[in-house]
């Protein structure tokens, strides 16, 4: 019903002239991006509903707790796909140039929803301003490092759900891992071994390493959409999930993951990744991953995911609505509005500042370093 709802919403902002994705891009994977935002969403009412009883907890249902964290994941593969072209071809200025992007496309709409939790925060609890205090939580926020509390109060975090984890991976997958993987494909390439080898290297060490270094759980889902970007380059493979047979299957197996298991980490991988690939050669799943609408959605993705918390806490906190399942079509709404004005009004014009920036002024830059 949620998920009906934020495709009706989708096609309100279409209808009302938001705009699209360019048609360069993989439509069917700016779809899912939009699903995959609604979906954190649902998880996160589940989680309010039971928090009375069990407190702030993940959801014991699998289906409940992949809504969550299979949808995570699923970003996480967007991720490795996105950037994967980026790590074949990399050197020191097309490195500095992503990260630019990523500053001026991340930390503008993480600042807002820092802020607003800091006004919530002052409301709530009517806390002495301490400066110093406060821009040291700043610093940890806004750059997704870790919730911590916000000028004494302990609950911040619940405010935008404890959202900010995944940004955290995801830097240092920009800043750490890209040129890492980018200094391991040249040498691959040196040796002419097929860039293949390296996501499942990934994969292998995620797997491997993940009781000895924290992030390495996550290693397996950025590779496997490493490993989507080297099937789509194989025409006859891609063709083959492109179709409908295939677009079956993966709802097959997808469906009997999100049954059985409780994470896309482990024994689900394949399922998700799969999945995955299906969505990144362009398998639109009966059109629906490719609907204006959904698009719609997925332009606002991020959005969504970063300030669904905000909106759910207010609700239930300061407004006294009982948290229940029933709310979450409501929410959707309220939600996707906010984040289709939050697109327009921050990270468009941010994004464009950005793009200015890597165009402009860092091969200016680069001039005056390469004359000096």
């Amino acid at each position: 019903m949620t998920m009906l709802v934020g495709l009706m919403c989708g096609k309100w902002l279409v209808r009302l002239g938001f705009p699209l994705p360019s048609h360069n891009r993989v439509e069917s994977l700016d779809g899912l991006r939009g699903f995959l935002a609604v979906s954190v969403l649902c998880h996160h009412v589940y989680v309010w509903s039971r928090f009375s009883v069990v407190g702030w907890r993940e959801p014991d249902m699998a289906l409940a707790s992949l809504l969550g964290t299979g949808a995570v994941g699923l970003f996480f593969m967007i991720t490795g796909y996105l950037f994967y072209r980026t790590i074949l071809n990399l050197t020191l200025f097309k490195w500095a140039k992503m990260m630019v992007g990523r500053i001026f496309r991340i930390l503008p709409l993480v600042t807002v929803s820092f802020v607003l939790i800091v006004g919530l925060v002052i409301l709530r609890v009517h806390p002495s301003l301490k400066l110093s205090q406060l821009l040291l939580a700043a610093v940890h926020w806004i750059t997704a490092h870790q919730e911590v509390p916000i000028l004494g109060y302990a609950e911040a975090g619940r405010i935008n759900a404890y959202v900010l984890w995944s940004l955290w991976q995801e830097w240092l997958f920009y800043a750490v891992m890209v040129p890492v993987l980018g200094s391991a494909a040249w040498g691959l390439q040196r040796v002419k071994v097929p860039t293949l080898a390296l996501p499942i290297i990934l994969i292998l060490l995620g797997f491997l390493l993940q009781r000895h270094v924290q992030s390495a759980i996550y290693w397996p889902l950025f590779g496997g959409g490493m490993l989507a970007y080297e099937i789509k380059s194989r025409d006859a493979i891609a063709r083959k999930l492109r179709t409908p047979g295939a677009a079956v299957l993966a709802v097959a197996l997808l469906a009997f993951a999100v049954v059985t298991t409780r994470s896309p980490y482990g024994l689900s991988l394949p399922a998700f990744a799969f999945f995955f690939a299906c969505v990144a050669c362009g398998n639109a799943f009966g059109g629906v991953l490719t609907l204006k609408a959904a698009r719609a959605l997925g332009e606002c993705s991020f959005g969504i995911y970063l300030l669904h918390g905000i909106v759910l806490s207010v609700a239930f906190t300061d407004l006294g609505i009982a948290a229940s399942l029933a709310v979450a079509p409501f929410a959707v709404v309220i939600v996707v509005a906010v984040s289709a004005a939050a697109f327009l009004l921050v990270e468009r014009p941010m994004d464009r500042v950005g793009h200015a920036v890597r165009s402009e002024a860092l091969p200016a830059l680069r001039r005056s370093v390469a004359i000096a």
